[in-house]
């Protein structure tokens, strides 16, 4: 089994100068970033605790690390992440499996920076994207795009009230992943594709259909990746039932999706009365985790993983998980 590792470091947090939750002092400077580069620098991951898993990929599936070898240390790739402002209108957000509540925006926009300032402090370099006053659902940057280490494929989204999300979304990626589209009037959105290795499992749902997943599939296919559907009643996206923890772990909500294609993995499942708490973040050592699903927490920390929770109580109002508000990959 090859090991992985990379050293953490501090993350510049570049901000777009409209986001108007961002401090002056977190403006990315360029001699920052040069040190940066300078020093995160591959090392040997035998005492971690998941040494077999460790930072194998990310559970969105947006990246990976390239592996340790006895050669000397070498420049490691940088995580990015993109990111999106909460929009002003995130109260009118499409809402298909929850029941609409009043949404403290002020509140909102606070959880979401002290995501983004997280996600910073693990060690990534956040791109803020100015918030999108007249889409409401816009901070969910993950549901137009998947980025994988070749391409960045852009979706045509399943609610035509999100459609228009895509286009500045792919002007981000373009400097860093060449764009592959899948043509409408098709559906298929982010939240429903789960990456492990170099397989997508793709959730079949109300927002992602069958000709959305076979586009993918022949886009895909080239590179080298297995894209498997995987039907899902009960929840939004499949990943709102099921994310990758690593170790050959799955937390879950079983109830919700079909079980069959997973057949090789090892499960923690979610706690009976928190039957949400299945989207949760992996990042190198720790596990993302909201803080509103405490028992279903205790369980991942039960099976030896490091858990950071994050109160992200007003923006699960909008049918929000963790990995939805930012796209993470290598640059």
């Amino acid at each position: 089994m090859t090991l992985y590792g990379v050293r953490r470091f501090r993350a510049a947090f570049t901000a777009d100068p409209r986001h108007q939750n961002t401090s002056k002092g977190n403006v990315d400077q360029q001699p920052r970033v040069r040190a940066q580069h300078r020093y995160a620098t591959l090392q040997s991951a035998r005492c971690h605790p998941h040494r077999e898993s460790f930072l194998a990929a990310l559970v969105f599936g947006a990246a990976s690390i390239s592996p340790v070898s006895n050669a000397p240390a070498k420049i490691a790739h940088v995580l990015t992440a993109i990111t999106r402002a909460v929009s002003p209108a995130l109260a009118q957000c499409e809402l298909t499996f929850v029941e609409r509540q009043p949404i403290d925006l002020a509140k909102a926009q606070q959880q979401h920076t002290a995501y983004e300032h997280l996600l910073a402090k693990i060690g990534i370099h956040v791109h803020s994207m100015a918030a999108e006053p007249e889409l409401p659902d816009s901070m969910f940057v993950e549901d137009p795009a998947i980025v994988l280490d070749e391409l960045a494929v852009i979706l045509p989204l399943g609610t035509k009230s999100r459609q228009p999300e895509a286009e500045s979304l792919a002007k981000a990626l373009a400097p860093f992943r060449k764009l592959a589209y899948i043509a409408a009037p098709t559906a298929i959105e982010g939240g429903d594709v789960l990456r492990i290795d170099r397989t997508l499992y793709v959730g079949q749902t109300t927002r992602t259909n069958a000709e959305g997943v076979r586009q993918l599939a022949a886009i895909l296919g080239p590179h080298n990746y297995r894209v498997v559907p995987v039907p899902v009643t009960g929840c939004l996206h499949l990943k709102s039932a099921v994310t990758y923890l690593g170790g050959n772990t799955l937390l879950a909500n079983r109830l919700w999706f079909d079980n069959a294609p997973f057949a090789n993995f090892q499960w923690i499942e979610v706690d009976p009365t928190e039957p949400h708490a299945a989207n949760a973040l992996a990042i190198a050592d720790t596990v993302i985790f909201p803080a509103s699903f405490p028992k279903t927490r205790a369980r991942i920390e039960a099976a030896g993983f490091l858990v950071t929770p994050l109160d992200i109580s007003e923006l699960q109002k909008a049918e929000s998980g963790l990995t939805c508000s930012s796209l993470i990959f290598t640059t």
